[in-house]
């Protein structure tokens, strides 16, 4: 009935945000303030400002006191941003705006489209954490020969999980999916799941934590996880030596904590195709992980 009365009364990208958000462990730790009111007990850019940079003074950027007095804006805390990153959301938003405009022209809007602010302010922090971990190097760079590098199978009584996310940038809708394999290469189970709108970190932990599900659920007491996403396993890393965590990451260590013995490993994508396409396999929308126990028709190839 709640769902019912949510659909008549919610957006539809809402909806999607939340169907993608994982809900908190029932005795997780306390909720922590991200944004804090002024003193009308509004919550504003400024404040937002503020809190994100520890400043209580008027000393902030002109740019932000312009911002807030602005009322256009359907959601002002999307600016929540450093200085540093202004040109480059700048240039997210001009690109998301042309990208909608070809896409109302040529498509009729036929697709639920995420709010352009949004998929800015997602392309920012991508790009952020993209230059952080390496994975975008700014300076010219040798390339890497990755023609050889292929699937591999787990040491004698081991199983391997290979994980993957996938993020429509144009529409913000995310999935995610994997395959379990034994030793012997043997297909044990994989799974695909539609995740709603989210980015695609999200997704590669919604793809970490749906496999972790399926392996524990078949009673694999060592296993080797696999990820083509650098910054999703170091988040995991520094989340296990922290007490601030999002609700995913959370579910995720409380599995790595239960008694098994799990490996996470990095993979370059071109040893993850299985589990990209499992993350690709249309299952729905229904936001339920469909687990298969044998491969699709599809993936034989690949295996």
């Amino acid at each position: 009935m709640e769902v019912v009365v949510l659909n008549s009364i919610l957006p539809i990208t809402i909806r999607l945000r939340l169907a993608a958000t994982k809900t908190p462990c029932v005795d997780g730790f306390d909720d922590f303030p991200v944004w804090r009111p002024n003193r009308n007990r509004q919550f504003t850019v400024r404040t937002a400002y503020e809190f994100k940079t520890s400043h209580v003074t008027d000393s902030v950027h002109p740019v932000w006191r312009v911002i807030a007095a602005f009322r256009g804006w359907p959601k002002p805390g999307y600016f929540g941003h450093v200085e540093s990153d202004w040109d480059i959301l700048f240039a997210a938003l001009v690109w998301s705006i042309w990208l909608r405009r070809n896409k109302l022209i040529f498509e009729s809007a036929s697709a639920v489209c995420e709010p352009v602010l949004l998929v800015g302010n997602r392309m920012v922090e991508e790009f952020r954490m993209a230059v952080t971990t390496g994975r975008l190097t700014v300076r010219n760079s040798v390339a890497v020969n990755r023609a050889g590098v292929r699937w591999e199978a787990p040491p004698f009584q081991w199983c391997k999980l290979n994980v993957d996310g996938a993020c429509d940038p144009t529409t913000g809708r995310a999935s995610c999916g994997g395959a379990i394999r034994s030793d012997s290469g043997q297909w044990l189970m994989g799974f695909s799941r539609q995740l709603g709108l989210c980015s695609s970190l999200e997704a590669e932990l919604w793809g970490i934590f749906e496999g972790l599900m399926c392996a524990w659920s078949i009673r694999i007491v060592n296993l080797i996880l696999e990820s083509d996403c650098k910054e999703a396993l170091q988040m995991i890393d520094r989340a296990r030596h922290s007490t601030r965590r999002s609700a995913l990451v959370e579910h995720i260590i409380r599995l790595l904590n239960r008694d098994w013995v799990v490996r996470l490993e990095f993979v370059p994508r071109e040893g993850n195709v299985v589990a990209d396409y499992m993350a690709k396999r249309d299952c729905g929308d229904d936001f339920i992980c469909h687990r298969l126990v044998s491969p699709p028709d599809g993936i034989r190839s690949l295996l």
